[in-house]
């Protein structure tokens, strides 16, 4: 007699990494809202015709590892703060004020 299949659980946390892993972000799952922005800002922070941004509020958001990896730029007009990795120059987050 066989054993009945273990029913596969859908995951709570969805992870991310830079390009060359040094920063490791996760959030839980299901993202709160995501977004595609064409905005110029963007245009030039990701060198493409628009980016698409995964968000989460900070209490389902945690650094798995990294966060010191990270170089912060504040944009002067918005105050939004972009934060990328300090070694491949991966966009990790997108922070508004």
């Amino acid at each position: 007699m066989s054993e009945k299949p273990t029913p596969k659980r859908a995951p709570t946390k969805a992870q991310a990494r830079c390009a060359c892993g040094d920063v490791v972000i996760e959030i839980a799952v299901p993202a709160q809202w995501a977004w595609h922005d064409h905005s110029a800002t963007s245009r030039k922070a990701h060198g493409a015709a628009y980016a698409t941004y995964v968000g989460s509020w900070k209490s389902r958001f945690a650094f798995v590892r990294g966060e010191d990896c990270l170089t912060r730029y504040e944009e002067p007009d918005t105050g939004a703060t972009r934060g990328f990795c300090a070694r491949c120059g991966t966009p990790m987050l997108y922070e508004r004020k």
